[in-house]
C-alpha cells in the first residue's frame, strides 16, 4: 500500500531569498521561479555479446540553469543589480562570498527558493549554491497594449549544485 500526500504543492506559495544587503530589490520582484531539470546521462556497455547499447547509470549529474521572471519597477533597480553583478564578473572582479567584509560584493551568492505549505508555513527550501547570473533577458516595450501591464524580464543563474532541506 502506498501513501498518498494529503496536501499538494501549490505553484504560488514561494519566495526567493538572495543577499538582501547587496541585492535588496531582486527577491521582492520575482513572480515566477523555474526550478531546473537534473539529468544523468546513461552510458552503454558494448562488451556484452549480442546485446548492443545496454544502458548503465551515468557517473555525473548535470544541472540546468535556474531561471526567474522578475517584475520591473520604474527605476529598474533589480535589473540594474543583476546587470552590475554580470559586469563585475565579466571584468574578472571575482571575489568569494565572505562575512568579514561588505566592501567587495561577492561574485557568487547562494539563492534560496523558499517553498510554503498550503497553511503558509515554510515547508522546504531549495538552495542553489554558488550561483551567478548568466542571462538577463529581453524587455519588451510595447505602445500597443490595451491595459497597463507590468514589464518583466527573465534572468538565469548557473550554480554548482542545489540542496533541498
Amino acid at each position: 500500500m502506498s501513501a498518498c500526500p494529503t496536501n499538494f504543492l501549490q505553484p504560488s506559495n514561494f519566495k526567493v531569498a538572495i543577499d538582501r544587503v547587496n541585492l535588496p530589490n531582486i527577491e521582492f520582484l520575482i513572480n515566477v521561479a523555474q526550478h531546473p531539470s537534473v539529468t544523468m546521462d546513461a552510458t552503454t556497455n558494448v562488451s556484452r555479446p549480442r546485446i548492443q547499447n545496454y544502458p548503465f547509470p551515468g557517473e555525473a549529474l548535470q544541472f540546468a540553469e535556474v531561471s526567474f521572471e522578475m517584475m520591473l519597477d520604474e527605476d529598474m533597480a533589480a535589473y540594474r543589480e543583476i546587470f552590475d553583478w554580470m559586469k563585475r564578473v565579466a571584468k574578472n572582479v571575482y571575489t568569494l562570498p565572505t562575512k568579514e567584509t561588505d566592501v567587495l560584493l561577492s561574485s557568487e551568492e547562494d539563492i534560496r527558493l523558499l517553498i510554503y505549505t498550503s497553511a503558509n508555513v515554510l515547508g522546504r527550501t531549495i538552495t542553489y549554491k554558488n550561483a551567478f547570473p548568466t542571462n538577463l533577458g529581453d524587455i519588451a516595450f510595447n505602445a500597443n497594449v490595451a491595459s497597463t501591464e507590468v514589464l518583466s524580464v527573465n534572468v538565469s543563474f548557473a550554480y554548482s549544485e542545489f540542496e533541498i532541506t
